[in-house]
């Protein structure tokens, strides 16, 4: 069968990011090839159209065919064959042989294990979903011993899926505009967020599926050249709503993102150090929005786009609060902060226009 190189090294990677494994399957039809790879956190298959094609089945080493595809010219055409118990690339002058693995079905993606598969609200755009798993994953914990949040919630709150990650010191949510009559809360391991992100087409549309029961119970996307299926971790998330302020407890300061960024980003690297973290205080007050090192020897200052009448100072870890505003996609950033009489003190980071992206930042003692 006849491919490019480049769209042979794609689809690979795209299998691996999920799969995570060195073994991949190859399976040729006659118009496609489809990869397919598996590994503890879930399993995936990447499908592309050849020429030429041939019917075989193989499993080999995705790593050393990812290695000999590395350096080729992507628009390269190359050819694969199976014979005598391997499998056979050829593009330029390289010819190269990869030995067939006994368990090729190991790995397999079944069209099978998509039976009972219940879809999750109609079809998404993928750079809809790309979009809002690149909102919410910065914000998950990767390797807490709270396992559940090692994952990003997928739920649905006023008939909209929403998403919502968190590593006990912030806490991002995104409501989407897909339509969902009823979903059951899924936590997807955030390997498989992080890799989803990276790996969706953006031109392609997202079917997301649940598949299975109570302990077997997984989470799907399917797409025309790319299926993704799985397990969704166990245990209860926790009650993201009552960390969110309500709106009557918050007070509201907006300011240009660029110029917050550029004051925490010169007080953080003067920042004084407990324990290893280091700690800076924010404050807000009248026209200016301003940051300074906890002992108050160094400070940078910027203005904001109106007064506020609540002022506010706290006290956070820059490597928390930076990212919370790095991630707005408006030229101002809207922060809105509890009350000090109301509510215990938080930080809320917005975009300036709209409100379906949030992320709450909580303080740090200093």
């Amino acid at each position: 069968m006849k491919i490019t190189v480049g769209a042979l090294r794609s689809a690979l990677a795209k299998a691996q990011k999920i799969g995570r494994s060195a073994a991949v399957t190859l399976q040729g039809s006659g118009t496609h090839l489809t990869i397919h790879a598996a590994g503890q956190q879930g399993c995936a298959k990447a499908t592309i159209a050849v020429e030429d094609g041939a019917e075989f089945v193989a499993l080999i080493d995705g790593n050393r065919l990812s290695a000999v595809l590395g350096g080729a010219d992507a628009a390269l055409e190359c050819t694969l064959s199976q014979a005598k118990e391997a499998v056979r690339l050829k593009f330029g002058q390289a010819n190269i042989r990869f030995p067939i693995s006994t368990e090729a079905e190991s790995t397999l993606l079944e069209e099978s294990r998509w039976e009972g598969a219940v879809s999750v609200g109609k079809k998404i755009s993928g750079a809809v979903l790309k979009e809002a798993l690149d909102r919410v994953t910065p914000f998950a914990a990767r390797n807490d011993s709270r396992y559940y949040l090692n994952g990003v919630l997928m739920t649905v709150r006023d008939g909209c899926l929403t998403l919502v990650a968190t590593d006990g010191f912030r806490l991002a949510r995104l409501t989407t505009s897909i339509e969902v009559e009823d979903a059951m809360d899924s936590i997807i391991p955030i390997t498989i967020a992080d890799a989803m992100a990276a790996i969706i087409d953006g031109d392609a549309d997202v079917q997301i599926c649940t598949v299975g029961e109570n302990e077997s119970r997984g989470i799907g996307f399917r797409s025309n050249n790319l299926e993704v299926m799985c397990p969704v971790i166990a245990g209860a998330y926790p009650k993201f709503e009552k960390v969110i302020p309500s709106a009557a407890s918050m007070a509201k300061a907006v300011i240009n993102r660029k110029a917050a960024l550029a004051a925490l980003e010169m007080i953080a690297a003067v920042a004084d150090t407990k324990s290893g973290v280091s700690y800076i205080k924010v404050a807000v007050m009248e026209k200016f929005f301003t940051v300074t090192t906890t002992d108050g020897e160094s400070r940078d200052m910027a203005g904001l786009e109106g007064p506020v009448k609540v002022p506010m100072e706290l006290g956070f870890q820059p490597k928390l609060l930076i990212p919370a505003i790095a991630a707005v996609r408006t030229d101002n950033v809207c922060l809105s902060y509890t009350k000090p009489d109301v509510e215990i003190g938080k930080v809320l980071v917005r975009d300036a226009e709209g409100d379906d992206w949030s992320v709450v930042v909580m303080p740090s003692r200093t």
